[in-house]
């Protein structure tokens, strides 16, 4: 019985913890707000009691408190137990390609070490035949190595000597050239290598779902979670066609998704709310009136009856802890005791103090082994180094044009542009990343064609990295101007959908213009001009907005057809408020405006001051059509009381403000020139002195 209760032990956590199982899910909806997106996924899921699931490669930015999970149909029953979040952090190499070039740079290094012994080998047979000279032998030396040697057979012999060195010459000469060829080789062997061995860091979440359940089925399970890290900004574009009278405006959201993960073929929409506003009540802590207590180590301070007893701060128990080491290291070490018998629970066993001095002797000891074994790693490495520097050696005391040294040189220049390059793209200079790209394939040029194709993979990621580099420099021409959603909605949730029901918009840093809305509203074409200011009367065009949601302020690209006119700024748009394009001025329509100024002083006595006016405004409509211009002056105006300003012969139909800008219609027909002349008069005390706005008259 008793066997049975321990098996059935054993076995619960079995039954209690079943393997999770990994399923695929799928985004198919986000909505953007500013700084975060909402995403929703779906996967499906097979629930057997107690079981559970595993989402892998979500985004690092994840909000994890944002997560929930729902399944469906409703009442499937399924119960969460626990939600883990798992962040990970993964380590990519190319290890077959690295294993690869390991074995092919064996073989190189050996074939070098061969040439260079045999050069070495040639070189020490020249100098000791070049050291062979005919000489008087020494009689009287009974041990000489000299040779005795018949005179006339010497220059048969020396014929012979160079002969030899004159095929030692050629057979060095074909091992400096096999030599260079095989340094060369080994020189981009090795520099593919150092770009494979760098590992690719990938970081990402996984979420561990655990569940409860009596179904057998499959059900559907969506995964939603705000992730940060994505923007939106409202931009627009309105195309003003003068002779349909029509206006085309389209509505786009600049997206910038940096969220770490792809959004792919998903139903995209937009909100102008603000996820970090909080809209919990606010709590209040308690606000308790006491005595001041001076803060004492173990002071116990007795108060209306109340004791308590003050705890010590932080920084005293560290100062205490340090003085105690310090006393205990200036005291003698005591001797060690003998070690207990095994089991014995005897007050002789070391202390903690002793026990951690041989955990840090251990600890020593294996670094030191570490680091044997780290040289003796690297051993062969430092042997290679120095058979390629006496490789080299030989090749510059050959006199050989060495096409290696040249190899040489350029792949250490290669690789500190390519590194600068990186660099620059990484801190988001990317005019600098362009640049040093380009000198990064100039350089990758000068390499030998036969090894150019080795480099093939630093090559393409050099190039992508200029591609998307200028990718997100013309994206910065596109984001002048950008206004927030947050700044323009004044805090409403105003919500837009993406007019395409699917897109693709993937986390790389660059800004995508999704379309959102595009309507043709009828438009009423105007003219206006204020000739105080500018000789040039502006084409305007004027719709009424029929937009569901708001049109938030943001950036407005104005086409006339298809000519680009000017960008200006679009304010905030309701449904039903006018919206107005500024076109530029009419070159068939010139205006003109002239002023003639006229001083007195009335009464002799009074010695009152007055400056007469006369205003001439003079129309010319070269255009083939009749046409209405909205005319805008201005009048002086005075607070003062004792000031007067009078008018005469002003226009039908104007406006005159209080400001003293005056606004009146002109119907001109085609062809005709049409001139209007309004007067104004100011009157003010002698000693008073009149003051205009950047000019001053007595």
């Amino acid at each position: 019985m008793l066997r049975i209760f321990f098996y059935l032990l054993f076995l619960f956590p079995l039954f209690l913890y079943a393997e999770k199982v990994d399923i695929n899910t799928q985004i198919i909806s986000v909505r953007v707000y500013q700084g975060a997106a909402n995403i929703t996924r779906s996967g499906e899921f097979t629930a057997q009691g107690k079981s559970g699931f595993r989402i892998k490669n979500l985004g690092m930015n994840i909000v994890d408190s944002s997560i929930a999970i729902r399944f469906q149909p409703d009442n499937t029953g399924i119960k969460i137990r626990r939600i883990n979040i798992i962040p990970q952090i993964e380590k990519t190499f190319k290890d077959e390609d690295v294993k690869k070039l390991a074995e092919r740079e064996e073989i190189l290094s050996r074939k070098l070490k061969v040439l260079t012994e045999e050069l070495e080998a040639i070189k020490k047979q020249r100098i000791f035949i070049s050291s062979l000279t005919p000489q008087k032998k020494d009689m009287t030396r009974e041990n000489s190595t000299e040779i005795l040697m018949n005179t006339n057979a010497w220059s048969g012999y020396q014929k012979l000597l160079t002969n030899i060195l004159d095929e030692n010459s050629s057979a060095e000469w074909r091992l400096l050239e096999q030599l260079d060829e095989t340094r060369e080789e080994l020189l981009v062997v090795e520099s593919k290598m150092e770009y494979f061995s760098k590992s690719s860091s990938v970081q990402h979440k996984d979420i561990e779902v655990e569940t409860n359940s009596d179904l057998t089925q499959p059900v559907k399970v969506f995964f939603d979670y705000i992730i940060n890290d994505a923007y939106w900004y409202p931009r627009y574009e309105v195309k003003v066609d003068t002779i349909a009278k029509t206006n085309l405006i389209s509505f786009f959201a600049l997206v910038r998704n940096n969220t770490g993960e792809d959004w792919k073929n998903v139903s995209l929409s937009f909100s102008a709310a603000d996820l970090n506003k909080k809209l919990d009540l606010p709590s209040l802590d308690e606000w308790r009136i006491s005595y001041y207590e001076t803060p004492m180590q173990e002071q116990t301070a007795v108060r209306g009856g109340f004791a308590q007893k003050q705890p010590r701060q932080v920084q005293d128990i560290e100062r205490e802890e340090y003085g105690k080491k310090k006393n205990d290291e200036a005291k003698p070490e005591a001797p060690r005791p003998a070690p207990a018998p095994s089991g014995s629970l005897s007050g002789n066993t070391a202390l903690p103090a002793d026990r951690t001095k041989v955990q840090t002797v251990t600890e020593s000891d294996e670094e030191s082994q570490k680091s044997l074994d780290t040289d003796k790693r690297y051993q062969p490495m430092k042997i290679r180094k120095a058979e390629n520097s006496k490789a080299r050696d030989m090749l510059t005391q050959g006199n050989i044009k060495s096409r290696s040294n040249e190899t040489e040189s350029n792949l250490i220049e290669f690789k500190n542009v390519f590194e600068n390059q990186q660099s620059y793209y990484s801190n988001r200079d990317f005019n600098n990343a362009i640049r040093t790209g380009k000198e990064a394939m100039e350089k990758l040029s000068l390499i030998n064609p036969k090894f150019q194709s080795e480099l093939s993979p630093a090559r393409k990621e050099i190039e992508d990295t200029v591609r998307k580099s200028a990718l997100m420099q013309a994206n910065s021409k596109i984001t002048t101007g950008l206004v927030s959603p947050l700044e323009s909605s004044g805090g409403y949730d105003y919500r837009y959908s993406a007019a395409a029901s699917r897109e693709t918009l993937l986390s790389d840093y660059s800004f995508n213009r999704v379309l959102v809305s595009r309507d043709t509203l009828p438009t009423n074409l105007s003219y206006e001009t204020a000739p105080v200011k500018m000789k040039s009367v502006f084409l305007t065009s004027n719709s009424v907005s029929r937009n569901k949601e708001p049109l938030l302020k943001g950036p407005l690209d104005i086409y006339s057809r298809e000519d680009y006119i000017t960008t200006s700024i679009l304010k905030n748009t309701a449904t039903g408020e006018d919206l107005k394009f500024d076109l530029g001025p009419e070159e068939d329509i010139e205006v003109e405006r002239k002023e003639d100024t006229f001083r007195e002083k009335k009464g002799f006595f009074s010695g009152t001051n007055s400056i007469t006016t006369t205003v001439t405004v003079r129309l010319k409509n070269r255009k083939k059509e009749k046409t209405s211009i909205l005319v805008v002056d201005r009048i002086p105006y005075t607070n003062d009381p004792q000031a007067k300003v009078e008018t005469k012969n002003l226009p039908q139909q104007n406006e005159l403000s209080r400001s003293g800008i005056l606004k009146y219609p002109v119907e001109i027909s085609a062809g005709e020139t049409k001139e209007i002349k309004y007067e104004y008069k100011i009157l003010y005390p002698e000693e008073s002195r009149l003051k205009e706005k950047q000019r001053e008259e007595e």
